[in-house]
């Protein structure tokens, strides 16, 4: 095991390179390994885990949200095709955050007109089915209960459409 402060170069180490490297401790949980040299100096004084934790980089750190220069106003559309947008951690609906400060923009919008924040048990229907169509008239706030029964609903009568639709296909082909 190496000493605080050995130096050594990446090809002694096990590494491609031959950079010069430091064993060094994190400040914050005291973690020992190898750190690239710059200048003379551990290129970093955190480990991965704790410097994440502390804000990253001294560049991200003062760069997030409206301040970061590639910010696009924190509105995105997910694989889901949702909306999902960000709210800062002092938003009073901040506790419907995930861990990246999203909110899906529809239970934003519901929660804010009835204002409080949602349950998890409380979801939020689009009655035209467009998961992008965020008016707060086409947003219906059910519990987790009643909105499986209307999509189950739903799925019968389109069901119901489709065999209508066929049969008066088939009465057409019949008749002409």
């Amino acid at each position: 095991m190496p000493k605080i402060g050995e130096v050594a170069r990446g090809t002694d180490i096990g590494l491609s390179d031959y950079h010069k490297r430091i064993w060094t401790a994190c400040l914050d949980c005291g973690k020992e390994r190898w750190v690239l040299l710059r200048n003379g100096k551990a290129q970093s004084e955190r480990c991965h885990s704790c410097g994440a934790r502390v804000g990253g980089s001294k560049k991200s750190a003062h760069y997030r949200g409206n301040s970061h220069w590639n910010w696009k106003g924190g509105r995105h559309v997910n694989k889901n095709g949702y909306v999902s947008v960000w709210i800062s951690e002092d938003d009073p609906y901040s506790s419907m955050r995930d861990k990246d400060g999203q909110v899906y923009e529809h239970r934003l919008i519901v929660a804010r007109s009835i204002g409080r924040p949602l349950s998890s048990d409380e979801t939020v229907h689009h009655k035209n089915r467009n998961k992008q169509d965020n008016r707060i008239e086409n947003l219906e706030l059910l519990t987790r209960e009643d909105h499986s029964s209307l999509l189950q609903e739903v799925a019968r009568l389109t069901n119901r459409i489709e065999q209508l639709e066929k049969e008066l296909y088939e009465h057409k082909a019949k008749i002409a």
